[in-house]
């Protein structure tokens, strides 16, 4: 069939709010149009990935598109795969397909077939964290031999395949976006090797690491630097001696405050939901992730130590060589 359609732009979001922690640090309006870019499918070879924190919305970079023409009445298909961020991420919690709500889970995997709905029998959606080591997407490399899933592995790289018939239902276009949670971190308050923690955490190893949206965790991953396949994608690289672990476990409770809300219920403080292109200086890179905890860092003595911003009691110690005399 020959049924005409269009990669477009998503231009209103009306399914779902999505806050960028960091757009604050953007100025002259690099925010929205960062915002605007990531509801956007796009294509460019050079695209630098972001991180994703907490949870994002995303609709990806594309990294194959096929059309498959099919005869008589069998409906022409296309085969997409998108590129969401360039840090693992956690899982997949939402889906969209123009405007229609197709998957709303929690899934390393996605949904493979959608079943119910509008697209229920013409639409397949699949996922990969990022954290796998085979082959990627091998229900697309069934249908097209221009992807190789043994050789395309996507490590490292969070992303979406689709397979969807073109028919009417589609209106003549393409807009998808997905709502991930994003990176796993560290957190010391669950490593027992840190004075107060109690867990299985550990900082020098990310298999052990969960999914968070707590600000400072998002700064602590940033000060140690974030690795996939011994390739150090984002960070600072500091080690955990030049890290105050106690001090970012404190600065992470007071994040999860409980709050009240008008009208009933609790937020935590502070959250962080957003995606870090990390392509800026490591100051400027701290300097987002921090505004999403009213927050400071200092590094005195070569240690890092992170602060929200809550209200704190003064004070002060004096001693004899504070005194402006001797003492009468």
């Amino acid at each position: 069939m020959g049924f005409a359609y269009a990669l477009v732009a998503v231009q209103v979001l009306g399914v779902s709010v999505i806050i960028n922690a960091f757009a604050p640090e953007l100025e002259g309006g690099a925010g929205s149009r960062l915002l605007a870019a990531n509801l956007s499918i796009f294509s460019s070879p050079t695209a630098v990935r972001g991180v994703v924190f907490g949870r994002s919305g995303i609709a990806g970079q594309i990294l194959f598109h096929k059309n498959i023409k099919n005869t008589g009445d069998t409906p022409d298909e296309i085969l997409l795969i998108l590129g969401l961020a360039g840090y693992p991420a956690t899982s997949l919690e939402k889906f969209w397909l123009n405007g229609e709500l197709v998957f709303d889970g929690d899934s390393t995997t996605g949904p493979g077939a959608i079943t119910t709905g509008k697209f229920s029998g013409d639409l397949w959606v699949w996922f990969r964290t990022g954290e796998e080591i085979s082959g990627a997407f091998n229900g697309i490399a069934a249908l097209s031999t221009e992807w190789n899933a043994k050789a395309r592995i996507l490590r490292g790289i969070p992303s979406i395949g689709i397979r969807l018939k073109v028919t009417d239902k589609t209106d003549g276009k393409l807009q998808p976006l997905a709502q991930i949670k994003g990176a796993k971190l560290y957190d010391p308050r669950l490593d027992s090797t840190v004075p107060g923690g109690s867990g299985a955490h550990r900082f020098a190893d990310p298999a052990t690491w969960a999914w968070s949206e707590n600000p400072k965790l998002a700064e602590l991953l940033y000060l140690r630097g974030a690795d996939v396949a011994s390739t150090r994608i984002f960070g600072m690289g500091k080690a955990a001696a030049a890290i105050d672990l106690e001090n970012f476990a404190s600065e992470a409770n007071i994040c999860e405050e409980q709050i009240n809300v008008v009208g009933g219920g609790t937020i935590d403080r502070y959250t962080c939901n957003g995606i870090l292109i990390p392509g800026s200086n490591h100051k400027t890179n701290l300097q987002r992730l921090m505004s999403a905890s009213a927050g400071t860092m200092d590094a005195s003595g070569g240690v890092y130590r992170t602060f929200a911003g809550a209200w704190r009691a003064s004070s002060m110690t004096l001693t004899e060589t504070d005194i402006d005399g001797a003492p009468t």
